[in-house]
């Protein structure tokens, strides 16, 4: 011990003054005639009277070379003091051959001589004492009645405390060989208390602190954590010691220390509320760091008196994380893609928002991730899960590096005999050949000796960033086995007739694999699929009215769900936008899709504020394969607000010719979907023309919205409900569903589709629902040959599809005109195409175009006969096929599974199956003159506000009975056109 302390101890020792007790009380009838108060709580043992308290002056510690005392260490005492104990005392004395024991506090191990280490709350009041009086930097060492107090105000000063009473008390030094009698005297206690704080008061709205506790939820380790190092920083520097509790009494002050879900104030915020002062945090993972910056930054580093006034606030954003933290550069050169994954990764484990860096960085995404594929395709995307803030910032998407990936098995060939084969460089039809070519791959045979077939998971098909939900989607098929389910259900009843409640809305998809719809006639013939539809179910398990029913389902073959997100999340480009470039592909022409794109499979998203433009288009000797930008799969409500979009230049496949689909926009499986205020670079052609490529493609979706929008092509392709579209341009508009088509204050340039609504004649032109437009404006181009329009597009063919046809029932046209115009353009920029009106209403405007050319049939009579031969059944169904004819090539033969002498009518579904081979072909009807796909017609057209207005119905039996309004007045029966005076006349 230093010389300065021992010094001291003289001059501090104080004389330990105890008052005597005498009972309060009787002891009743049998009074204590000696009252024991052997652990020393000033109350006797027997009868519980307050005694008198003898204080010797001195105890013996060591008698006879033996320990008359035994440690006691305090409940909750540290490892690093019950360590130092250990060493300081017991190995000491064990040196000198004296052992020494060593308890915990219990009070059934109570001794009379005993050295407390802490205080002991089980020996009684007397020496039940907090030793944070004491301060961090402050010991005592003291006798109290048979007892020594070694008390320190933190771990650290234990040290010197165990140090003193080891030296001065028991006179132990390096030169000790042993001891046979120790004695501790009251002049021996010694008592350090800090004083030296450069804070001398905090207080919260005029209330001190040390009336304070501090209140956190312990079970959680890092509230728990904070609560702790608060209580340690307060403490060391004003000698406060905060109680911490999980909860308080009203009455107290409190220091609240909490996680919060959501609603804290640019995520971390400190408030004083009504005299408590409330820390809260979304942020786990922030939560520590910043909790503790704020104590020292606002309590601790201060001198003085430290006062947070009534009404204090302060707060720091924790929600944002930026690329560079995760090793971007974003340089335009570096593939910064693994970094960008690490960012999203972090942000979705915390809840983050993730941001773009300052000074317009150019992220590059190459093929870095290829590390992920083919094995871990899921693992690939970069996965954005929380808000994320690209504003300022640009993306290249070079697709112009990656290849188009192939399994390697066989090659095809179109051999001379007009058929094509499966073959291998050494068959007949090729090895003599040395530049036969695949029609798939393009390459030539020989190069490729082991053959090829499209690889439909290579890495040309991964997406860049998926917009992902929590919710995984759930296989629900068990659940609904058995149910029926019909159109008009308000609910889903399973097969013991309860109602499914998933207490929670959620997107469900249904289907029934031994029915076939949507099967596709014309150039891109194919077998459709299984019947199938969305529905959003809310939690007490309504159907929502948005997503009614189309179809019964006798059989659910598969049902799926994915809960709604409840919380939404925004990825945006902000007021500055942000730009993505795709550098075009350079695949061959085949029938396969690059998806290098952004996908939002997650509910309640937005993505605004961002411009596509592509660039490496055209070079020569490459081909192109289709792509898209943005998809939405399996999600209810998502918006697209504010986004430029460009579109690929449109090719045919090299194997046959077939024009593919180039999708800006693309869609599967959603409901409540919007477009506002969305623009195209390339609407108009360089020649100022308008041509029509494919922009918009969807399935299987319901509730689309497009407001202020201008886009070539609004295509709405198997399975729509309900359409609206406002304020905006196209330049076609196709659908395919039910429900209501609905166009206020929109233009169609008409030159390439020339009609208002193309219903798509591939798939049976079917809309079972009405069309209402008001004011519409279809307009013609002057040097377009073509000379007429209509209100719908579409061609009948005599062809099963799967369903009924209906046509719109009810047709409203308010406001709708006809416009000739015609159009110059200097440079070719969008923005100096000049545009003049010729005419208005100078064309005609028909019901339907198509149905002109049957003008003696009625195709809503299924009885009907057909005038030409050559119209033909193409129904494309799923049969099992014959070893003479493999699956995808061959001859087209079916087996008749139910004796009705064709497959045709057969429907086989893939259950049965088990591991017979399935394909699909074109036959023809075994009659080609009877009508086997009757239409519903439309049953009522109301014509409004539409003065010069020239209205034609087709001349065709089935619309006899269609019904005209003109501005309310219902037209003679049997009128097939009519002209609506102007209002002049």
């Amino acid at each position: 011990m230093k010389s300065l302390k021992k010094a001291l101890l003289l001059m501090l020792a104080l004389a330990l003054v105890m008052t005597s007790l005498f009972a309060l009380f009787s002891c009743g009838e049998d009074p204590c005639t000696e009252h024991k108060d052997e652990n020393a709580d000033g109350k006797c043992d027997v009868c519980g009277a307050e005694v008198e308290v003898k204080t010797p002056d001195e105890i013996q510690l060591i008698k006879d070379g033996k320990a008359t005392f035994k440690v006691v260490i305090a409940s909750g005492s540290s490892g690093n003091v019950r360590t130092k104990v250990n060493q300081d005392i017991v190995v000491a004395l064990k040196a000198l051959d004296i052992e020494v024991e060593v308890v915990d506090d219990k009070a059934d191990t109570a001794t009379e001589y005993e050295v407390l280490i802490n205080g002991a709350t089980t020996r009684g009041d007397t020496y039940n004492v907090d030793p944070h009086y004491l301060g961090s930097k402050g010991y005592a060492v003291k006798l109290v009645g048979t007892k020594v107090m070694i008390m320190a105000g933190s771990d650290k000063l234990i040290d010197d405390a165990i140090e003193y009473f080891m030296e001065t008390v028991l006179g132990i030094t390096g030169k000790t060989k042993s001891l046979d009698n120790v004695t501790m005297t009251a002049d021996m206690n010694y008592e350090e208390i800090q004083s030296d704080y450069a804070i001398t008061s905090v207080s919260i709205a005029g209330n001190n602190l040390k009336d304070y506790v501090i209140v956190a939820e312990t079970s959680n380790n890092t509230v728990s954590t904070i609560a702790t190092q608060v209580q340690t920083l307060i403490y060391e520097k004003t000698g406060l010691w905060l109680k911490i509790v999980k909860s308080a009494d009203s009455s107290a002050k409190q220091f609240i220390i909490r996680l919060v879900e959501e609603g804290c104030k640019e995520g971390f915020s400190v408030t004083e509320q009504n005299g408590n002062l409330v820390m809260e945090c979304e942020f786990e993972n922030k939560f520590t760091d910043t909790a503790l910056t704020f104590i020292r930054t606002e309590i601790t580093t201060k001198s003085g008196d430290v006062k947070l006034k009534a009404d204090y606030s302060k707060t720091t954003d924790v929600r944002n994380i930026y690329y560079k933290d995760f090793g971007a550069k974003g340089d335009g050169r570096t593939d910064d893609f693994l970094a960008l994954k690490k960012a999203h990764e972090y942000a979705n484990d915390y809840g983050h928002t993730v941001n773009a860096d300052s000074g317009s960085p150019v992220y590059y995404i190459g093929d870095a991730m290829k590390i992920y594929a083919p094995q871990n395709k899921d693992k690939a995307p970069i996965m954005i899960m929380t808000d994320t803030n690209w504003e300022g910032a640009s993306f290249i998407f070079d697709d112009s590096i990656i290849p188009v990936q192939y399994h390697y098995e066989k090659h095809q060939y179109k051999h001379t005999d007009g058929k094509v084969y499966d073959v291998l460089y050494t068959d007949d039809m090729v090895k003599n050949n040395k530049d036969a070519q695949c029609s798939r791959c393009l390459k030539k045979i020989h190069e490729d000796k082991l053959g090829c077939t499209n690889n439909s998971s290579g890495l040309h098909t991964y997406s860049i960033f998926v917009i992902k939900s929590e919710n995984e989607e759930v296989d629900l098929t068990s659940t609904f086995a058995g149910a029926k389910i019909n159109i008009g259900d308000t609910y889903l009843t399973l097969a013991d007739g309860s109602k499914y409640v998933p207490g929670r809305p959620i997107l469900m998809q249904i289907q029934d694999n031994t029915k076939r719809h949507y099967i596709r006639a014309g150039g891109n013939a194919n077998n459709g699929g299984a019947q199938t539809e969305i529905i959003l179910i809310l939690a007490d398990g309504t159907i929502d009215e948005s997503t009614p029913l189309h179809w019964d389902y006798t059989k659910v073959s598969y049902a799926g769900g994915k809960f709604v997100d409840d919380k939404p999340v925004t990825v945006t480009g902000g007021e500055k936008g942000c730009v993505i470039t795709t550098i075009a592909n350079q695949g061959p022409n085949y029938y396969y899709s690059y998806g290098r794109n952004i996908v939002v499979t997650r509910s309640n998203t937005t993505v605004s504020g961002i411009k596509h433009y592509i660039t490496g288009e055209g070079l020569p000797g490459k081909g192109k394969c289709p792509t898209s930008f943005t998809n939405t799969s399996f999600c209810n409500n998502v918006t697209y607000e504010n986004m430029l979009f460009t579109h690929q230049l449109d090719h045919k496949d090299a194997s046959n010719k077939t024009l593919l689909g180039t999708y800006e926009i693309g869609a599967t499986y959603s409901n409540n979907l919007y477009w506002k205020n969305c623009d195209q670079t390339n609407f108009f052609e360089a020649d100022g023309s308008v041509k029509g490529k494919g922009f918009f493609g969807t399935n299987y979706c319901k509730n689309f919205y497009i407001y202020d929008s201008l886009m070539e092509s609004f295509d709405a392709h198997c399975g729509t409900y309900n359409v609206t579209l406002v304020g905006s341009t196209f330049e076609h508009i196709n659908c395919v569903g039910e429900g209501l088509i609905y166009l206020e204050d929109v233009t169609v340039y008409t030159d390439s589709k020339r009609a208002m609504i193309c219903l798509r004649g591939d798939y049976g032109c079917p809309w079972k629902g009405d069309l209402y437009a008001k004011n519409v404006t279809l307009r013609h181009a002057q040097n377009n040959s073509k000379n007429t329009l209509s209100v719908f597009s579409g061609g009948w063919q005599n062809h099963i599809f799967g369903f009924e046809c209906y046509m719109p029932g009810k047709v409203t046209l308010d406001n709708v005109k006809t416009e000739q115009y015609n159009y110059s353009n200097a440079t070719g920029k969008r923005e100096d195409r000049k545009e003049t009106i010729v005419s208005t209403n100078a064309l005609p405007l028909n019901l339907y175009k198509a149905l002109n050319s049957f003008t003696d049939v009625d195709i809503s009579d299924p009885g009907a006969i057909m005038p030409s031969k050559d119209q033909y059944l193409n129904d494309l169904r799923q049969c099992k096929c014959s070893e003479t004819n493999p699956p995808r090539y061959g001859e087209p033969h079916f087996n008749d599974t139910d004796g009705d002498g064709r497959c045709n009518n057969t429907i086989v579904s893939e259950e049965n199956g088990g591991n017979t081979t399935w394909c699909w072909g074109t036959e023809k009807a075994p009659d080609n003159t009877k009508n086997i796909n009757p239409y519903h017609p439309t049953e009522e057209v109301y014509i409004n506000n539409c003065p010069g207005l020239q209205f034609h119905l087709p001349p065709t039996p089935q619309f006899a009975n269609t019904k005209i309004y003109v501005d309310g007045v219902l037209q003679p029966a049997g009128t097939v056109s009519v002209t609506v005076p102007n209002k002049e006349d």
